[in-house]
């Protein structure tokens, strides 16, 4: 490195302007690649802002924005709500990139890891809810919580909540998926997660248990939410009707099935691919 450029690395200035020019997820990145670098990166305001670390300033509460590192990586949580048999499962998780390989899998799922703490939308609301559907034979219930992300280091709902609370119930309940909901309102995004599961009469056999994906020592689990049984006189029975209300779209950011089925193809197993065929 020349004197120049080491004196432009070395003005602090200089080096958010120039770092201000990647991408988010290269900005992410470019904290590897030294100690001036991340230490910049991570005491810029600017720069935490890019990365989705702080909220940033609007002007109009519905304006808000999809986090772009965290749609290229959990892409099943961006999926617009739908029929729920064509909503992601267990299954979609398994297939995320960084779960192919071992080593990967654990630099995601420790605690200290950066995407945690990420919100997946600026302005990032407060509080989430979580809407527990359970579907059996001529009987259907809904189960209503909702988190305060109030007082967060982060300010508002971390994609490793919602993440927590989602492998929780998928891995430990069968035939169940789940759809994140966001919803415009004058205070700002809204967001709903809705966990899908229909009771059968029939038992999983011990050959079809799931991975362990769970982050490790995580906090939020879906048992320990403080769920209340919706009603119809509490509003809990709009929950029944039809698919999650969403102002979540293409346009936005949001991935539609079509997409969704493309992503999942290019992930399949090839004895998934084989049985697709047959």
């Amino acid at each position: 490195m020349s004197s120049a450029q080491a004196r432009v690395i070395a003005t602090a200035e200089l080096l958010e302007a120039i770092l201000a020019q990647l991408p988010p997820r290269y900005l992410l990145l470019a904290q590897r690649i030294s100690h001036r670098f991340q230490h910049a990166i991570a005491t810029s305001p600017r720069l935490q802002q890019l990365l989705f670390f702080r909220t940033a300033p609007t002007k109009d509460p519905k304006q808000w924005s999809l986090n772009p590192i965290l749609r290229g990586v959990f892409v099943p949580w961006f999926v617009m709500p739908g029929n729920r048999w064509a909503m992601p499962t267990y299954e979609s998780l398994e297939i995320l990139n960084h779960f192919n390989d071992a080593a990967k899998a654990d630099a995601i799922l420790t605690r200290e890891a950066s995407w945690r703490q990420m919100p997946l939308v600026r302005p990032s609301p407060k509080a989430l809810t979580v809407v527990k559907i359970l579907y059996s034979r001529g009987y259907t219930s809904a189960d209503v919580a909702n988190l305060s992300f109030e007082h967060s280091p982060s300010g508002g709902v971390t994609m490793g909540a919602i993440y927590d609370i989602t492998e929780s119930f998928l891995r430990e309940s069968f035939f169940s998926s789940f759809s994140l909901s966001i919803l415009d309102s004058e205070s700002g995004p809204q967001i709903t997660l809705y966990l899908h599961c229909s009771v059968q009469c029939c038992r999983q056999s011990e050959t079809t248990r799931k991975r362990d994906l769970r982050s490790r020592d995580a906090e939020v689990l879906v048992w320990d939410l403080d769920f209340v049984r919706g009603r119809d006189e509490d509003g809990g029975g709009r929950y029944f009707d039809g698919n999650p209300p969403t102002d979540l779209s293409v346009e936005r950011g949001g991935v539609n099935f079509e997409e969704f089925q493309a992503w999942q193809r290019e992930r399949a197993p090839i004895s998934s691919m084989v049985s697709d065929v047959r």
